[in-house]
Formats: structure tokens, C-alpha cells, sequence
């Protein structure tokens, strides 16, 4: 009886620790976000774990197929009815190396494993895959047919019914480099009711003028965002944290072909100008009829072009008559940017001093362009003007010219062995200097390559240092992608990645960056931190040149 109650008693203990042991035994599972992406859309992959668990995951299975950009760990407690729950999770943001349906194998996390999932990286996108339509963007194109050269005017409406963190939009991207881009000023965000659903709008705004006729490609933008959990968003749509907690969402516009019309063959001007309205104009720093001999003035001639960058202006050319000296200075090149496009000016300032009394009569300048509005062609004219002078008449000086003979060399008969000796002695030299203009030619590339290079660095630096002048946050989500790109090596090229490089070096400047561009109300933005923080970036080299860099010092207040 005894030895039949101690059999019973190990079989009870024996099945509560087995009860035990499956309470508390570990259960991983994974899952990824989003499964479908593009090439060089980095996503998210979650490992969770529930129970007792020793380790880490094991992500070096992970390497052949992915590459890892960073990872981030949390862990959570929980005790219900007196029953204790252990969850641990890691998000690992990767990013693919391929194309194509690839698997995500199973993770090792403790003595537990993961079931293998499959994610497809496509060109082909979704449309936006939000049934409720919590986000989309609207894509505004004007005009649909454009000039080659001329502008267009591409408006992306990014419309959200939900609170969004960590929230970042690619720029649009031209294939084959068929146009120039420029960035617009942004109007403030606003909100809009479609199918009664409230949205808040924030739009962007971008100048493209192509450089060939013919269709042109432009790749869909992609948005990404958190939206979080309830209790998280009481401080708003601005408040970005880059640990913020919640389910994804993104949206993406729609892939843009272009049909650009060559130049109009009525046109019968030299440089090609379509713009929507073109003008010349002189000013003058006295009245033209008051002027003296010996005393100098001032005249500014300039274009101003609607829909045109000031790079595609053309110079005037201002023919004087004999008497008056005149002196250029360098042309100042202006592009004006609103949310409603690009208007370029030329400008350049002349010093003319009359030699004599009298008057002279300036010709007219005129310039013929195309108006994109009307579709014909318009000439833009500054009129004649007549010039009076007080003081002595002019005299004519005649042109001294040089009327000395030119010297002709007498040809001296020579041995043929002299002329040999001659030929083999210039044959000798010739080689000589060849291979030194040769090897100074080469150390010649080598200086010119490598100050290429440095000037293309302090571009990227000058455009940083332009957009914390400007106070641009757009601006400055460009310049600091293209310094990721261009300088950091950082891939993929976006700001949630920016942040993480080096272990989260730029992190609270970029959350303060993606702030202000996604923020409910406009936020007071100093661009500032970021741009010191950047010159300190560590392991890059090439910011150590640029540490004496004069652009941001002048933005500092006495």
C-alpha cells in the first residue's frame, strides 16, 4: 500500500513539472513587414519570443540572402491571474541582396526555432495596399505634354487619416538621368475630406525640366510610417521617436511616363526658351540725359524667365558704339522657388564712361522665346535708348596697327650626314620631352581627379550648408541623403538608416529632421546640430577636410 502511494505521488510530480515546463517553455514565431517590396526597400523582420528563453536569435543564417541594418530589442512582463508571461522580440530591419521570392530561414533563438516565411522583392509595386486607405498619395503632373527644357510641375499630395511616426517619402527619380530636378517651397499641410473620411495633406512640390524630347520614366515614390499604439499618441502627429512601438504602413504613387515634345520647329530663335513669360529690362544708376564725359555709370541688364532656371538664360550681348569704355562684372544667376514653380534671372552689371560729348544711340536687344501657354513664339525687347553727353566731342583715334614685314628663313644646303645627325638628335629630344609632357601629363590627371573629387565633396557640403541657411527641412531630408549616398557609404539611402549608421551617431539630429517634416503644425527648425554632427561622423575621412568649412559659421548670431 505504501509502495502503491509513493508510485502515485513521482507519476503527480512528474506530470505538474511537465505542466510546468510547457507554461514556461519558449515559443518562437517570426514575421515580416511588409512581405512584398522593392529593390532597395529595406523591411522590417520580427522575431517573438513567449517564455523562458536563453540567448539570442541566431541571425548569421540571415546573411547569404539579407543584409542586416540594424536591430532593436524589448522586452515585456505580464501576470494574469497569478500566471506569469514572459515575451521577448527583437526587430531586425534587413535589406535584400536580390531579386525574386526569397526565404527567410529558421532562427535559432535558445533551444527553440522559427518556421521559415517567404518575402518577394519585385519592380513591379502594389497599389496602395491600405483597404481602409489610412494613407495614399495624389499626383499632380502640369503641363501633361511638355517642351523639352521647359518646366514641370509635379505636386505629391500625401494624405493620412492616422497619427504617423518615423515616417519617411523617397524623392521622385528620373531614369537615365533624362531631367533636372529641383526641390520647391512646400505649403503648409492642410486637411481634406474625401469619402467622408478626414485627411491631413502634406504636400511636395518639385521642378522637373527634361533634357531630352522623347518619354521619360519617373519612379514611384514610396512612403513609409509607424502608426502607434494608443497610448502613445497623445503628443500629436509631430512628435517623432524612432523607438516608437506600432503597426506599419506605407503607400506608394503611382510610376509617371512623360511625353516630351522636341523644340517646336516654328521657332526661329538660336537658344531655345520655353517658358510661360519672358522679360528683359535695363536700369540705369543716372537719367540718360544728364550723363558727363570722364564720369561713370552704372547700367544692369537682366532676364527674368517664368519656368525657366537661370542656367538656361542666355547672355545679352551689349554692342556699344565707338566712344564709350565699358566694363562687365561677373552675371549673377537667381532661381526663385514657390510651391508654383521656378523663375530664373540673369543679371549683369556693366560700367560704361563716355570719352566725349554728344550723343549716342544704344541699339535695341531683343530675345525671342516661346510661350508655353499660348504655344507661339513672343519676342522680348528692351528699346533703344539715347545717351546725352555733356563735355567736349568726342574724337575719333585710329587703330595703330603693326607694319613691319614678317622675316622669312634662308634654307642653307647641308651634308647629308649633318642632316642625318640633325634628324637623329631632334628624333632623340623630341622622345625626351614627349615622355616628360607624358608623365606631367599623368601627374596632371591625378591632381585634376583627385580635386574633382574634392570639389564634388564641397558641393555636397555647400547644399548642406544652403539648406540650414534656408531653413529648409526638405531641403536639407535631400542634402543629407545625398551626403549618406554620395560621402557616408550609408545604404539604403534613408533617413530611418541614416539614423541607425554607427550605432545611432545622427540619431536624435534626424528624429529632430523627420520632426519637422512630418510635423501636424509647423516646428521652428535649426538644421544647425545636424550639420556639426555630420562633420564629426566617425570613420569617414572626408569629412575631416571639411572641418574649417566656412558656409555654416556665418549662420551663428553675433
Amino acid at each position: 500500500m505504501v509502495k502503491k502511494g509513493c508510485f502515485l505521488f513521482c507519476l503527480i510530480a512528474m506530470l505538474s513539472m511537465t505542466f510546468m515546463m510547457e507554461a514556461y517553455a519558449a515559443k518562437a514565431s517570426v514575421w515580416a513587414t511588409p512581405t512584398v517590396m522593392t529593390p532597395d526597400e529595406p523591411f522590417t523582420l520580427t522575431v517573438s519570443v513567449e517564455g523562458a528563453s536563453a540567448g539570442r536569435p541566431d541571425l548569421s543564417v540571415l546573411k547569404k540572402d539579407f543584409q542586416i541594418l540594424s536591430q532593436k530589442n524589448s522586452s515585456a512582463i505580464s501576470v494574469i491571474n497569478g500566471s506569469t508571461n514572459i515575451k521577448n522580440s527583437w526587430a531586425i530591419t534587413l535589406l535584400p541582396k536580390r531579386k525574386g521570392k526569397l526565404t527567410v530561414p529558421a532562427i535559432k533563438v535558445g533551444q527553440d526555432f522559427t518556421n521559415p516565411i517567404t518575402i518577394e522583392v519585385t519592380d513591379t509595386l502594389p497599389e496602395n495596399d491600405q483597404a481602409d486607405k489610412e494613407v495614399f498619395i495624389e499626383t499632380d503632373i502640369t503641363p501633361s505634354s511638355p517642351y523639352v527644357s521647359g518646366q514641370i510641375l509635379i505636386t505629391q499630395k500625401l494624405h493620412h487619416a492616422v497619427p504617423i511616426d518615423n515616417a519617411s517619402l523617397t524623392l521622385p527619380e528620373v531614369e537615365d538621368d533624362a531631367a533636372e530636378i529641383l526641390v520647391l517651397n512646400n505649403r503648409p499641410s492642410y486637411y481634406r475630406t474625401v469619402n467622408n473620411r478626414r485627411y491631413q495633406v502634406i504636400e511636395r512640390s518639385y521642378a522637373i525640366f527634361p533634357k531630352r524630347s522623347g518619354e521619360i520614366n519617373i519612379a514611384a515614390s514610396r512612403f513609409r510610417a509607424v502608426v502607434p499604439d494608443a497610448r502613445q499618441t497623445g503628443n500629436g502627429f509631430g512628435m517623432f521617436n524612432m523607438f516608437t512601438s506600432g503597426r506599419s504602413v506605407r503607400a506608394f504613387s503611382k510610376p509617371i511616363t512623360i511625353d516630351v515634345k522636341p523644340r517646336n520647329s516654328a521657332y526661329t530663335g538660336q537658344e531655345w526658351l520655353p517658358a510661360k513669360n519672358l522679360t528683359v529690362y535695363g536700369k540705369w544708376s543716372k537719367p540718360v540725359d544728364q550723363l558727363m564725359s570722364g564720369e561713370p555709370v552704372t547700367l544692369v541688364l537682366g532676364i527674368i524667365a517664368d519656368g525657366l532656371r537661370a542656367e538656361q538664360l542666355p547672355d545679352l550681348q551689349l554692342n556699344l558704339p565707338k566712344g564709350i569704355k565699358s566694363y562687365a562684372e561677373p552675371v549673377e544667376l537667381k532661381n526663385n522657388k514657390t510651391n508654383s514653380g521656378v523663375t530664373g534671372e540673369w543679371i549683369q552689371k556693366f560700367t560704361l564712361i563716355p570719352a566725349g560729348g554728344g550723343e549716342i544711340n544704344l541699339p535695341e536687344i531683343y530675345i525671342p522665346w516661346w510661350n508655353v501657354t499660348t504655344d507661339e513664339e513672343e519676342v522680348a525687347v528692351l528699346f533703344s535708348e539715347t545717351l546725352k553727353i555733356s563735355g567736349e566731342p568726342m574724337t575719333e583715334k585710329g587703330l595703330e596697327m603693326d607694319s613691319s614685314p614678317v622675316k622669312e628663313g634662308i634654307a642653307v644646303e647641308e651634308p647629308l650626314q649633318e642632316k642625318i645627325g640633325w634628324y637623329v638628335g631632334i628624333l632623340l629630344a623630341g622622345l625626351l620631352l614627349g615622355g616628360i609632357a607624358y608623365l606631367a601629363r599623368c601627374y596632371q590627371l591625378i591632381k585634376q581627379s583627385q580635386g574633382d573629387k574634392q570639389k564634388h565633396i564641397d558641393k555636397v557640403w555647400e547644399q548642406l550648408a544652403t539648406a540650414v541657411k534656408q531653413k529648409s527641412a526638405v531641403a536639407m531630408q535631400i542634402a543629407v541623403t545625398r551626403w549618406a549616398k554620395e560621402i557616408a557609404g550609408i545604404t539604403p539611402v534613408t533617413l530611418e538608416a541614416i539614423a541607425d549608421a554607427e550605432n545611432g551617431f545622427l540619431r536624435t539630429e534626424i528624429q529632430a529632421l523627420s520632426e519637422a517634416l512630418y510635423a501636424k503644425r509647423e516646428v521652428s527648425w535649426d538644421g544647425r546640430p545636424l550639420y556639426q554632427k555630420l562633420k564629426q561622423f566617425p570613420s569617414l575621412e572626408a569629412n575631416k577636410s571639411q572641418q574649417d568649412l566656412g558656409g555654416l559659421e556665418a549662420l551663428n548670431p553675433s
